[in-house]
């Protein structure tokens, strides 16, 4: 038998720990969204995850797709904040210089691997 297709949306009624429910509240104000909105999010990322065959395959996440964005967005935006405040911009370069004159582990010039000696190539910004 062939499953039928959902034309209409279907209403759901779920109970869940009030610890879940606690932190999809808190998501969807932080995001400003409404609950059912998150809830749906959630749903519709579990499915796609379930049906690729990834939900058992891939390693556990602390982080959920949708927390992972935030955190992102946040550290992004965190880093803006620093690179457009010239002086504390400034302070992070001369740190950077700072720990890329350390060895590591305690070891002499010698003993670095050539591929850890060779810098990596920076992104020009523009504050750089």
């Amino acid at each position: 038998m062939r499953p039928r297709k959902i034309i209409a949306p279907v209403t759901l009624f779920a109970k869940v720990p009030s610890k879940e429910y606690q932190a999809v509240r808190e998501i969807a104000f932080g995001e400003r969204r409404s609950i059912a909105d998150v809830t749906r999010q959630a749903i519709a990322e579990f499915v796609a995850n379930h049906k690729a065959g990834t939900s058992r395959e891939k390693k556990p996440s602390i982080l959920s797709p949708s927390d992972r964005r935030r955190f992102d967005a946040e550290a992004t935006a965190a880093f803006q904040r620093l690179r457009d405040d010239p002086k504390a911009w400034q302070e992070e370069l001369e740190e950077r210089k700072l720990w890329e004159a350390t060895l590591p582990d305690g070891l002499g010039a010698d003993d670095v691997p050539e591929k850890a000696r060779t810098p990596r190539r920076t992104r020009r910004t523009r504050h750089d």
